[in-house]
């Protein structure tokens, strides 16, 4: 009987043995980190200098694929469909948890992912145009409700800065006209004007607009101040208590990747975020390093779900 059990475990150690050894190999080839989003933006330029600090600590390049297209969902569903090995992870962005802003998504946000880890956060900022007599929230609330429906707000419909912007309308308990761009560049030089009042964009890209007088930056959305941005408030301190919206960024492999992959990419990216040169280039385009655990970041998604579900409902916006 225990030459019986003593048998059982040394062919049970055998089965584990290959595991183990994997695991302690991986990576042994490139990584690719799919971007859901063209070269040359914000997401694009994050994803590179995070993948080129993350290829030094394996030991193997970590290879930036641009996949853009429907929305986010090409890319998305790429990778969910594919191999659960780490060797295919998604720079995932806020957008990743707003599937409502599909008819049919092709993913399950959740489901059909297994968190890696936060990368960084960015708030959005609220600029208001020279010409508007406004210089904080609570100003533009009060002129919003003298004049309801007559104020305009520029944003790209459909993203980011739309579901932020429908969530100051529903905390504020205020209506403005939407006017729609298909980015946020054509929208500046109608918000110097005064042909639009307001809008939302990146913190990174206004903060410019801001220092060159073009816009006046009268809050930013996040719970807490930005670092680059200490002087300006948020909205939650201007008058709307609870209010938290920023763009998030993180990666994720596909579902059932191993845990000792994920654990080891984990790694990677918490020493990659910590070199001194890398922080200070996210740092200086207004990102602000949040890095967590593969549990800790699970349940951020879940709660990311929840909030712009609700948002896109009571928004009433029709998914695409």
């Amino acid at each position: 009987m225990v030459r019986s059990i003593g048998v059982m475990c040394f062919w049970a150690m055998l089965a584990v043995l290959p595991q183990q050894a994997a695991a302690q190999s991986f990576p042994t080839r490139p990584i690719r980190l799919v971007v859901a989003f063209a070269p040359g933006g914000g997401t694009d330029i994050l994803a590179r200098i995070v993948a080129q600090a993350m290829g030094d600590d394996l030991g193997q390049p970590v290879v930036v694929e641009n996949k853009p297209g429907a929305g986010i969902q090409i890319a998305t569903e790429y990778v969910a469909k594919a191999p659960a090995d780490g060797y295919t992870l998604m720079m995932a962005t806020t957008t990743h948890a707003i599937p409502a802003l599909y008819q049919n998504p092709r993913y399950d946000p959740e489901r059909d992912f297994s968190p890696v880890s936060l990368i960084a956060t960015a708030p959005m900022i609220i600029l208001v145009s020279p010409t508007l007599a406004v210089s904080n929230v609570q100003e533009l609330i009060a002129l919003a409700k003298q004049k309801p429906g007559t104020l305009n707000r520029a944003t790209t419909v459909g993203g980011m800065p739309h579901l932020v912007g429908e969530m100051f309308r529903k905390k504020a308990g205020i209506d403005f006209v939407v006017v729609g761009y298909k980015g946020a560049g054509p929208a500046y030089p109608d918000l110097v004007s005064g042909r639009v009042h307001f809008m939302f964009d990146a913190l990174s890209a206004g903060l410019g607009q801001v220092q060159m007088g073009q816009a006046k930056g009268i809050a930013v959305t996040s719970a807490k101040r930005a670092p680059t941005a200490p002087d300006i408030p948020t909205v939650a301190e201007s008058g709307l208590p609870g209010f938290d919206a920023e763009a998030w960024y993180g990666v994720l492999a596909p579902a059932g990747t191993p845990p000792a992959a994920i654990t080891r990419l984990n790694a990677a990216i918490r020493k990659a975020v910590a070199q001194p040169v890398v922080q200070e280039r996210l740092k200086g385009l207004g990102y602000t390093i949040t890095v967590n655990t593969p549990g800790e970041y699970s349940a951020f998604i879940k709660s990311e779900v929840d909030k712009w579900r609700t948002t896109v409902r009571d928004a009433g916006i029709k998914p695409q």
